[in-house]
């Protein structure tokens, strides 16, 4: 067994739903690998992704390095792109001539889990995210929503659909099911499967909220404060013994010219 076959031994265990390998006519072992942050069991918090491509010569390796192309990617600006593209350059320099499959792969999904925020703007609202991660939900197309503008949209099909259906009973017409809006991304009209757990999410959170902005709004007037109010009383009788402060009905009486005289 050779250097090239000992390490795809290693990577067909470790990266076994995101490997898929061909062999060409010329020597040539290409694996594209679909690769994702480390999120442990939470694959709803993997917000980016990278699909990949590495042609290695298998006459050559390990001292040719294998050629590598970014394919597919979601969630990435192109400078954290540019970014691992360096930095990957710099690996396999210090790489050539040892094995280093693994370790390109690796330092990829090191990058996707440094990396896991989607750069670009809620698909609706066009606003950005907080880096908490915790107001946006991520479909499974990789397309990425505030979850309030996701569940109003979600709300508005819903009521289409109704409104649809009521009409086709009023008129006594059968209603073609492909002509009533399905629960799609907003995006590329994928199906959203989750979309009944988005919506009772978001019902939560609003609630949530809701609560939230009530003890926010609950305010007590402590002896810090009502210290503050008194200096700031003193103040404002110096101020306007001083005529620091002017009493606007008071002026308006002393004019000689009424305004309301003036067209």
């Amino acid at each position: 067994m050779d250097v090239l076959d000992e390490e795809l031994e290693v990577i067909r265990v470790i990266f076994i739903e995101e490997l898929v390998e061909e062999r060409s006519e010329n020597d040539q072992h290409i694996l594209t690998v679909h690769l994702r942050p480390e999120t442990g069991d939470d694959v709803e918090g993997q917000f980016v992704y990278l699909e990949m491509k590495l042609t290695i010569n298998s006459l050559t390796y390990p001292k040719s390095v294998p050629v590598i192309s970014f394919l597919k990617w979601r969630g990435l600006s192109d400078g954290h792109l540019q970014c691992v593209h360096k930095e990957l350059s710099d690996l396999t320099s210090q790489k050539h001539g040892s094995p280093m499959l693994f370790d390109i792969l690796t330092f990829i999904r090191e990058q996707l889990t440094k990396y896991n925020m989607p750069y670009e703007d809620c698909a609706i609202c066009q606003s950005p995210f907080k880096e908490s991660g915790k107001d946006f939900v991520r479909t499974d197309c990789f397309h990425y929503f505030h979850h309030i503008c996701l569940s109003r949209w979600l709300k508005y099909v819903l009521e289409q659909q109704e409104c649809m259906k009521k009409e086709a009973l009023e008129r006594r017409i059968q209603l073609n099911e492909r002509d009533v809006p399905q629960l799609e991304c907003p995006v590329c009209r994928k199906i959203l499967p989750q979309a009944d757990t988005w919506l009772k999410s978001q019902d939560s959170f609003q609630q949530d909220q809701g609560m939230r902005q009530e003890e926010e709004l609950k305010f007590e007037v402590d002896a810090k404060l009502k210290k503050w109010q008194q200096k700031m009383a003193t103040l404002k009788s110096y101020q306007e013994s001083k005529g620091g402060i002017i009493d606007i009905e008071k002026e308006r009486e002393s004019l000689l010219i009424d305004s309301n005289w003036i067209r």
